[in-house]
């Protein structure tokens, strides 16, 4: 495509978009100025929206070309109205199918495209497996003290100050520590108070599943981050197939192995401000395994469909630091019980894996 409206074209950062190439996304790291700045015009004109945090200046001044939350949200409001049967497009980044939709709208726009080759055509390997196919993993490590849940026989390389909470803690009632624990849990939520429920409950440590479909699953499936996540796995399959076609003339879902490592583990994690009950019911997920439970590929129209398996993994349970009073949330009375019980009051109270499953149809042009 050849950026043709007078607020997009003319930036070579765009111009790498409108190729194929990579979205204009938020930082980290910053992405161009100056593309930026061209994406938040054309945002106001297509959106009639102000954008004030962004036209600090005033509305006809530049604006300050730094993709924060207000065009992140204008962005995804802006792809929700071009795309309004396909949530996959809502990531709040700018690529190609954004950027063509912006310049159709954009005066002196049209999207028109530069003359190309013929493409040659390709052969399709048929997916025949009957298990879900593995093609990124990044494992946990299980040998972390979060998951440890034998007795200390000495505190003596905790602080002073934790070593004496500690020994508060130990004085206290099991039914107690339990309620000190789920009072903190309960400040996100039914989410992280469920997991609180399953750690008091929890016989071993182990691996607990929450199935595709689950309130956990659902969450981490509508969260701000997942869909960025998502999206990158979905461009990184499709860089797999082009240069499989490029080279051999053919897509071969074998090419996404997790062996070959040409897929990036899609680890991330929560914040307080965007996903406040998966940041306390979770965090940070701490391993992943990508699945293809489905795929198939067509050479008209050149394009590829699959559905994808995400299985992140996480522990509930909490190591020596999580006792220890920091400016992180810390040494609080609650994560300071959870450490008592988990070390001290069995039987339950054992930490554990969560298996957190999410399963979402993919597609994109090859």
């Amino acid at each position: 495509m050849i950026l043709q409206s007078t607020i997009l074209k003319g930036n070579s950062r765009l111009d790498q978009v409108a190729a194929g190439g990579q979205p204009v996304r938020p930082a980290p790291p910053h992405d161009d100025a100056g593309a930026v700045s061209r994406i938040q015009k054309a945002l106001r004109v297509l959106l009639k929206i102000s954008m004030e945090k962004s036209f600090t200046k005033g509305p006809t001044e530049e604006p300050d070309g730094k993709y924060g939350e207000e065009t992140f949200q204008a962005v995804i409001a802006f792809q929700k109205k071009v795309f309004p049967t396909d949530p996959s497009q809502w990531d709040g980044r700018v690529g190609i199918k954004t950027l063509t939709e912006m310049e159709k709208g954009l005066p002196g726009g049209g999207g028109g495209t530069a003359p190309t080759a013929p493409t040659a055509a390709f052969t399709v390997v048929p997916f025949t497996e009957t298990a879900p196919f593995l093609i990124s993993q990044q494992k946990d490590n299980r040998a972390k003290g979060d998951l440890d849940s034998s007795k200390r026989a000495s505190l003596s390389h905790l602080p002073l100050t934790t070593q004496l909470k500690i020994a508060e803690a130990r004085l206290s009632l099991t039914s107690t520590l339990e309620q000190r624990m789920l009072q903190e849990l309960l400040l996100g939520g039914t989410l992280p108070l469920a997991m609180g429920s399953t750690f008091i409950r929890n016989a071993s440590v182990q691996v607990v599943p929450f199935a595709n479909g689950s309130d956990l699953s659902k969450a981490v499936r509508s969260s701000s981050v997942f869909p960025v996540a998502h999206t990158d796995v979905r461009d990184e399959i499709t860089k797999v197939f082009k240069a499989s076609i490029a080279a051999r003339k053919v897509v071969d879902f074998n090419d996404l192995a997790a062996a070959k490592k040409v897929v990036t583990p899609p680890l991330f994690g929560f914040s307080l401000r965007g996903d406040f009950a998966l940041k306390v019911a979770i965090g940070s997920f701490q391993g992943v395994d990508v699945f293809l439970s489905k795929f198939e590929a067509s050479v008209s129209p050149r394009r590829w469909k699959a559905t994808l398996v995400y299985d992140f993994f996480d522990h509930f349970g909490a190591d020596d630091s999580d006792t220890i009073l920091d400016t992180s949330g810390h040494g609080t009375p609650g994560q300071v019980a959870l450490w008592v019980m988990q070390h001290e009051r069995h039987p339950g109270h054992f930490p554990f894996v969560s298996k957190v499953s999410v399963e979402i149809d993919a597609e994109d042009t090859l």
